[in-house]
């Protein structure tokens, strides 16, 4: 039998076994659009509960204040669109069974945002738990919301989302205890999506 090449024949290479966590994840999209009807239904709850508002405050009104706060999120959106996406499902063709909570994550003056230059490690430890989620079988989706209307120093204002299947409201009340928002103040609102 002859070879290709006129060289000492190559040692064999052995062959690596499959690791389907790290070779399934190469399959796996870099982002999951939210659906349309999923952004219009989140908008228009909010707006309903008065939780959204026009951009009225401008930059000279709001002056200093709150400028290290804005900072501290622009530096956790950045590292997110550096990491790619904050969180996503596992598997975007199927969603987990159970009823549907939105978990709102809620920032107001109380909220501890990370250290200057710590933003991705804040990111990294949602992701985490966003991961965990989906391990179990929990996550729906997820997503940072952009702040694109100014609001006044100290309010209230929806930060981001999960959305997680559970058997019931309980479930998702301890499921929502675990999220990493709470450890720095911030807000969780657990809701049920009406799916009818």
């Amino acid at each position: 039998m002859s070879n290709a090449h006129d060289g000492p024949d190559e040692p064999e290479v052995p062959e690596v076994p499959r690791v389907p966590e790290i070779d399934d994840l190469k399959d796996l999209p870099s982002a999951i659009e939210p659906p349309a009807w999923l952004e219009d239904r989140v908008v228009g709850a909010l707006a309903r509960e008065g939780l959204l508002r026009p951009a009225r405050w401008t930059a000279r009104r709001l002056g200093l204040v709150g400028g290290a706060a804005a900072a501290a999120a622009i530096v956790v959106f950045a590292a997110g669109l550096l990491t790619g996406t904050w969180w996503h499902r596992a598997d975007a063709t199927t969603t987990p069974a159970g009823r549907h909570f939105m978990l709102l994550l809620y920032e107001d003056a109380s909220y501890v945002a990370p250290a200057a230059g710590r933003g991705p490690e804040r990111v990294e430890e949602y992701r985490r738990w966003a991961d965990t989620m989906a391990r179990a079988g929990h996550l729906v989706d997820g997503a940072e919301l952009k702040d694109d209307a100014e609001t006044p120093p100290d309010s209230r204002h929806v930060a981001g989302f999960f959305i997680l299947a559970a058997r019931d409201r309980r479930e998702a009340l301890d499921l929502a205890a675990d999220c990493p928002h709470l450890k720095y103040r911030g807000r969780i609102e657990v809701r049920e999506i009406d799916e009818d």
